[in-house]
């Protein structure tokens, strides 16, 4: 899906990351000076909160590097007539259309970075995000740049704060481990515009622990994409399907019941071409 097209820009980015070599090795030293404090090595589950939602799988290595994934929708938005991206009517029946501002920074992104300590020994870092822009059903792969700053209690949290042009986040992370297995075949309503789209669709393990690959159908359509489970029961997915024009991307995110097969939850995000929010409802 967009996975390709993201590895490709990406490349952009490693040349960026290659260039920082010097600044590393800079951090490499200050990190000897911070060695007592407490480090945030290995490999988290990420919850993504402030001026987005979703799910990211983040390791930071002890050279100082850090890379990781993630599936990110925006916070709720106020209620307002959707376009059907399939027929493109608007439903007008509550008024006056709203139609948004500006991009909306939803679907899956690749991270890479650099991380430290500054003097009182709070974790420090910058990373670039390489994701997909969505507006009026196109969507183009961008690169943003952020800064964070935070805590880290090894082996148990992971609380930064995150600034940059696209967007202020918060990132608050448990270490990974093994989940269960949700490999199978769901069914879920996809809701928006006040109609239920019923769609059925399969989950199959990647070679990431916990994350896994999407194909799925609908009324008239197809979609492939990501999904992502945290160890915190935080849920996302991310997928793609095509109307014919433009890349159709919907951006879900939200707290998944396992505690009984199947799985079941309630997850809120976006969809390009869809104006409001989108709720999907796996295994109602």
């Amino acid at each position: 899906m967009l996975k390709n097209e993201l590895m490709k820009t990406n490349q952009i980015t490693r040349r960026f990351n290659a260039g920082l070599l010097a600044t590393v090795a800079s951090l490499l030293c200050l990190g000897e000076v911070a060695q007592a404090q407490p480090s945030p090595a290995g490999d988290w589950d990420i919850i993504l909160g402030g001026q987005r939602r979703g799910t990211a799988k983040v390791t930071f290595f002890t050279d100082f590097t850090l890379s990781g994934y993630q599936i990110s929708t925006v916070p709720q938005q106020p209620k307002s007539p959707s376009v059907n991206p399939r027929t493109g009517t608007i439903d007008t029946s509550g008024g006056s259309v709203t139609i948004p501002t500006g991009p909306r920074l939803i679907g899956e992104g690749l991270i890479e970075g650099i991380w430290s300590f500054d003097l009182s020994g709070r974790v420090i870092g910058s990373y670039t995000e390489t994701t997909s822009i969505s507006e009026g059903g196109t969507n183009q792969p961008v690169v943003n740049a952020y800064t964070f700053r935070g805590l880290a209690s090894p082996n148990r949290s992971l609380n930064l704060k995150v600034q940059g042009s696209a967007a202020n986040l918060s990132w608050t992370g448990r270490p990974s481990i093994p989940l269960l297995d949700l490999s199978g075949s769901y069914y879920g309503y996809s809701i928006y515009g006040g109609v239920n789209y019923l769609e059925f669709f399969t989950l199959s393990p990647t070679a990431t622990p916990n994350v896994y690959d999407v194909m799925g159908s609908g009324p008239n359509y197809s979609y492939s994409g990501t999904a992502m489970l945290l160890r915190q029961k935080n849920f996302s997915m991310v997928t793609g399907s095509d109307d014919g024009t433009n890349t159709i991307v919907r951006s879900v995110t939200g707290l998944l019941g396992t505690a009984r097969l199947p799985a079941h939850g309630n997850l809120l995000g976006q969809q390009s071409g869809v104006l409001g929010n989108v709720v999907y409802k796996i295994n109602p």
